[in-house]
């Protein structure tokens, strides 16, 4: 079976392109966003999402951009970028920096909200303006934000990766798992550091011991690759069902996947297509396209 083990598992926060069925959806929207996420409810959330919400319906700007982000993940959550892009716009009116540079994403991108890349680049330089004496001052969520803007090069900060990888890993060592899945990422790839498989691994592990559904997907997928760690499919299905029981869209696909080809796991076709159907129903478009190929629907 072909995995992609490290997708850019925040592609979604430094795409430049969006395809046009959601540039065309995005033209549309408008007060039915608000409308949407005001009727929010507990019953919607569960695990890491639900601690969030629990804390963003109160106010806390924090928490209302850690929340978005698991709703745009579909993490805890049923995957739903108008709501993503409500909580994040919340804690931007805040003036949360967090909270700003993802609201900044979905205006370049088109998550939740019309294209608008003016307002995006504001809203990346305002980010700048927010996070830069927090994460001087070693705060580890503004850090990671920094981390983004001197990686990618938006707003009016010049793109510098290494410097982008150095706030990284201080937020990192901070346990901020956002930046410890970055650094996983970072490690696989070579980007802005030498490759380290073992590295990537690692940090997978620290981010996967918080909980983190993305973190334990990209864990289980190093144990059933072998890349870092000893192979060990036991091992990769634990982690992977972690994930998968969090909503996580990919570790739903892999787990598909193991099922329907009997790796690490018996073959069982009923169980490979619930898992596809999950993770489709979360957008994944891998998934939908298996559930095509196989004449299933979702």
């Amino acid at each position: 079976m072909k995995k992609v083990i490290f997708l850019l598992a925040f592609i979604m926060l430094f795409t430049t392109n969006v395809d046009a069925k959601r540039k065309k959806q995005s033209s549309r929207r408008g007060t039915t966003t608000t409308m949407k996420a005001n009727k929010a409810s507990p019953m919607e959330f569960s695990g890491k999402a639900l601690e969030w919400y629990n804390k963003a319906k109160d106010g806390d700007a924090h928490a209302q951009s850690e929340l978005a982000y698991c709703i745009f993940y579909g993490i805890g959550a049923k995957k739903d970028y108008e709501k993503a892009f409500y909580w994040a716009s919340k804690s931007c009116e805040q003036g949360y920096p967090l909270g700003t540079y993802l609201t900044a994403v979905c205006y370049y991108s088109g998550f939740g909200v019309g294209i608008d890349q003016s307002k995006a680049q504001e809203l990346y330089t305002k980010a700048h303006e927010q996070a830069q004496p927090l994460a001087d001052n070693g705060d580890a969520p503004a850090q990671w934000v920094m981390g983004c803007l001197y990686y990618t090069g938006n707003g009016d900060v010049n793109q510098d990766v290494k410097t982008g990888c150095n706030l990284y890993k201080k937020s990192a060592n901070q346990g901020y798992p956002m930046s410890q899945i970055m650094m996983a990422i970072i490690y696989f790839h070579g980007t802005g550091v030498e490759q380290d498989y073992e590295q990537a691994a690692t940090w997978c592990q620290k981010a996967a011991n918080q909980g983190y559904a993305w973190g334990q997907q990209l864990l289980g997928t190093c144990y059933f690759e072998g890349k870092g760690v000893k192979q060990d499919y036991n091992k990769a299905i634990n982690w992977l069902s972690k994930a998968a029981d969090q909503g996580h869209d990919e570790a739903l696909f892999i787990l598909g996947d193991c099922y329907l080809n009997g790796e690490g796991v018996k073959v069982n076709k009923t169980k490979a297509i619930e898992y596809y159907r999950k993770s489709a129903r979360q957008e994944c478009v891998s998934a939908q396209n298996k559930l095509r190929e196989l004449g299933y629907s979702w």
